[in-house]
């Protein structure tokens, strides 16, 4: 609040237009503010964003738009938040199409989209929206010149966690959902497998989302039955030989 109020004094008192550097620093702030206070600091965003547009006449950056959308995921009281999220997203690939380089998405906006899919709580069909959209927004970043990283799957499998039964079907005796849990990340499993991004923070999500059938994902030897305790080393090392590009 200090920096924005700093903003406010240089527009004011001033009569100078911050630059794009100090509000990126403000975003930044938002987008780290923790769910504590999202719905506050998810707000304060927006209303910065359109000083910034209109008061300003600034155009915002990549980092911008993607801090506004980690401080949009911020806020669990809102239950719109994937689609804002994934609308910010659509936004900055249209204004590609018109020339504003400056704005194209990376990979961490893909991920923050994805991220903040996995944090939407709500009923089954809200929960199941909010899946399906964290997986096309998957599929479209694969279709990207720089494709998904670790931390991609491990958002990944983190909405899997959060969206989608329980490993062992006790979410109110729901065998179905279950069932369709492990179908979904034994193909994300597979896919991160394939790809050569199965890193130690992609193992622990695995763990999580699947604490009585992680073992089973991972091919693992009789060995780690009854510890937690596997790294990547402990497993072939092709699968996670694309780690090291990024």
């Amino acid at each position: 609040d200090k920096a924005v109020s700093l903003i406010w004094e240089m527009i004011e008192t001033h009569k100078m237009t911050p630059d794009l550097f100090c509000f990126e620093k403000c975003f930044e702030a938002y987008a780290k503010s923790g769910s504590d206070n999202g719905t506050e600091s998810a707000q304060k965003s927006r209303d910065l964003f359109q000083l910034m547009e209109e008061g300003c006449e600034l155009v915002p950056s990549e980092r911008i738009y993607t801090n506004v959308i980690r401080a949009i995921g911020n806020d669990d009281s809102d239950p719109e938040k994937a689609d804002k999220a994934k609308a910010i997203l659509d936004y900055m690939m249209e204004i590609v199409r018109h020339e504003n380089v400056k704005g194209a998405p990376t990979i961490f906006t893909y991920n923050a989209v994805i991220n903040v899919c996995a944090s939407v709580k709500g009923d089954e069909s809200e929960r199941a929206v909010a899946l399906g959209m964290a997986f096309q927004v998957f599929n479209e970043l694969r279709a990207t010149k720089f494709g998904p990283d670790q931390m991609t799957y491990s958002s990944l499998l983190r909405a899997c966690a959060n969206l989608v039964g329980s490993d062992d079907g006790s979410d109110d005796n729901d065998i179905v959902s279950c069932e369709r849990r492990k179908e979904i990340l034994k193909e994300t499993i597979e896919t991160c497998i394939e790809e050569g991004y199965l890193g130690d923070m992609v193992i622990r999500d695995i763990q999580v989302a699947a604490p009585n059938s992680w073992t089973e994902f991972l091919k693992c030897s009789d060995k780690f039955k009854n510890t937690d305790l596997i790294s990547r080393t402990d497993l072939p090392s092709k699968w996670s030989r694309s780690i090291r590009k990024h």
